[in-house]
């Protein structure tokens, strides 16, 4: 378990030691999700029951990086998440190192083997898998957007599963988590979320890429 620094700091504190650790300017498109998970994980830091495992760990690198992808200058999209991390308390080494533990492990099973863990042959799965899947049931944990992300990520890694987010891998996103013991219905309309989120920000690319071509064909014309 990753521990808070403090539970005392407030939301200036948070953004000041932010500020302090990413002195840059972030473009406007990234803008958005770097405040809303600075404001969520200063939120989850103040709540007794929340800890990071390697469940949020994965949900949060993921949804970090696909929300950060073609980030520039790129050497500095580390230090965002970094800082967004540190600024609350949390390591961010360790979380990336979670969050790749459990895809790799996640990586050479398939979804029958999870099936099988989750209803009857607990004994037979991965340490990973028992203490970030199969111990939600008996725990009373803090669930954040985050979780559903992770597992979103869980199942897209699947060796013999989609590597999309498909109407299939959602409903098999909505009966693991009522396997392990989360609200259906919460994870259920965060995926849901999730995906529409991407679907904007892959159009938002799009255009800033259509944009910036279009000025660079107007200076090489001028220039001739």
């Amino acid at each position: 378990m990753i521990k808070q620094l403090s539970q005392n700091l407030t939301n200036s504190d948070s953004k000041r030691a932010f500020n302090k650790a990413f002195p840059y300017v972030i473009p406007a498109v990234y803008r958005r999700i770097s405040d809303e998970l600075l404001v969520e994980l200063h939120l989850l830091s103040h709540q007794k029951k929340f800890k990071i495992d390697s469940l949020f760990s994965l949900g949060l690198r993921s949804l970090f990086d696909a929300f950060t992808e073609g980030y520039q200058p790129a050497s500095q999209g580390q230090m965002l998440f970094e800082a967004i991390c540190s600024s609350n308390g949390y390591d961010p080494t360790k979380i990336s190192e979670q969050a790749s533990k459990l895809k790799e492990t996640i990586s050479n099973t398939s979804y029958d083997e999870l099936q099988k863990w989750l209803t009857s042959n607990s004994d037979s799965a991965p340490n990973l898998i028992k203490t970030n899947l199969l111990e939600i049931k008996n725990q009373n944990i803090h669930y954040s957007r985050i979780h559903a992300v992770g597992l979103i990520t869980i199942l897209s890694n699947i060796k013999d599963l989609d590597k999309n987010i498909s109407d299939e891998l959602c409903a098999k996103a909505s009966y693991i988590s009522e396997a392990i013991g989360l609200r259906k219905d919460r994870v259920e309309k965060d995926i849901a979320l999730y995906k529409s989120s991407l679907d904007k920000l892959s159009q938002a690319l799009e255009l800033i890429k259509e944009s910036i071509e279009r000025e660079r064909r107007k200076r090489d014309e001028s220039s001739k």
